[in-house]
């Protein structure tokens, strides 16, 4: 009889089935997704998990304690020698999370960050953040999600992001790098109006970078969200008004670059521009998709799939242009359940996910 693995505890678990996900670039979220994941782990000749063992480890948490062989394969998968040379790995990261102040049993938002936000106590906030400089970047991505987890079961937010615009740990790791798309934290909007205030276009290339970030971002979610008088004032201000955008496109990261080109779109419907111009338009960004597709990374090509899929699917152009883009990443897609490829194109998008909060906090 095979032996059940007794290390693993709901942590463990939870980071050996985010760093599966990571190997096989997207979430598993259904059973194609389980028979997919089986068939690679197949392929690479690790050894064979069926579908219905990963499908009972991913969604009925906690029900069923793994087979040691089970957690051995999925270790090897990740990268790790074993099941034991994974646990002494994530291990040794809870012990540094621990000195951190961070629990990784079980799970609770009123954690030391969340009692400084709700009595407004930030020296001592603001001090940590700044002493975790030169820590491991698994750290910080801890921290970011403390504090995201913080900030949900919190009532004091407008304060804390009044006192924090211009923090750099606040900016880079929660507002950019744990950006969340579902904007959950009560006032959001209010944290990246604050981001942008605190951008000076003018001074570096990486404030003009954070510049169209934040709009970009914060026209995304009025547009989503109907709240078109706020979209429309957005899109002035960074497709109209700022014209120096333009002279500096070539240099940005990629997120920032592809929302700024895929947005433009969303920006031609709401001022009602002629409709073929906005077909002209979605030739340009096929096109643009094309030329910057080749020695991509998977991570780049989620981000530039993902945006330019989300922006067609809002839109009210015809539906072959879904196609065409589906077509132009069709390599892609052999990482995923064959069903994908051929569904509408929003069924793809989970499997793009770029953003990293997600993967975390679904």
């Amino acid at each position: 009889m095979a032996n059940m693995h007794p290390n693993f505890d709901e942590y463990a678990l939870e980071c050996l089935k985010r760093m599966v996900s990571e190997k096989i670039g997207y979430q598993i979220s259904n059973r194609p997704d389980c028979l997919k994941l089986s068939e690679i782990i197949s392929e690479n000749g690790i050894g064979y998990i069926s579908d219905t063992t990963i499908y009972r480890l991913f969604f009925y948490n906690g029900k069923h304690k793994p087979y040691r062989y089970t957690t051995d394969i999925l270790a090897i998968f990740a990268g790790y020698k074993n099941s034991h040379d994974f646990l002494d790995s994530i291990n040794a990261t809870r012990g540094t999370l621990y000195q951190h102040g961070i629990n990784s049993i079980g799970k609770t938002n009123k954690s030391l960050i969340f009692y400084c936000i709700q009595n407004e106590t930030y020296k001592p906030l603001m001090d940590y953040f700044d002493s975790l400089e030169e820590t491991p970047e698994s750290i910080k991505e801890s921290v970011c999600l403390n504090l995201y987890d913080s900030l949900i079961a919190s009532n004091k937010q407008v304060p804390f992001f009044n006192e924090f615009a211009k923090n750099n740990f606040f900016r880079e790791y929660l507002l950019e790098k744990g950006y969340d798309p579902k904007f959950r934290i009560q006032n959001h909007e209010i944290a990246y109006i604050k981001y942008i205030k605190n951008t000076d276009i003018n001074s570096n290339f990486e404030h003009m970078q954070e510049f169209i970030f934040g709009n970009t971002v914060l026209f995304r979610h009025y547009y989503l969200n109907n709240e078109y008088l706020k979209a429309m004032k957005v899109g002035k201000n960074i497709f109209q008004e700022i014209a120096s955008l333009d002279l500096h496109q070539n240099d940005l990261h990629i997120f920032p670059f592809i929302r700024f080109k895929a947005y433009k779109l969303w920006y031609l419907i709401l001022t009602k521009t002629n409709q073929n111009i906005q077909t002209e338009y979605v030739l340009y960004l096929l096109n643009l998709c094309k030329k910057i597709k080749s020695n991509l990374s998977f991570y780049d090509t989620t981000i530039i799939y993902h945006t330019i899929a989300e922006a067609l699917l809002y839109s009210n152009l015809p539906e072959k242009y879904h196609w065409e883009l589906k077509k132009i990443f069709s390599t892609a897609f052999d990482k995923f359940p064959d069903i994908i490829y051929s569904k509408h194109l929003k069924y793809s998008l989970n499997y793009f996910e770029p953003n990293g909060l997600i993967k975390h906090r679904p």
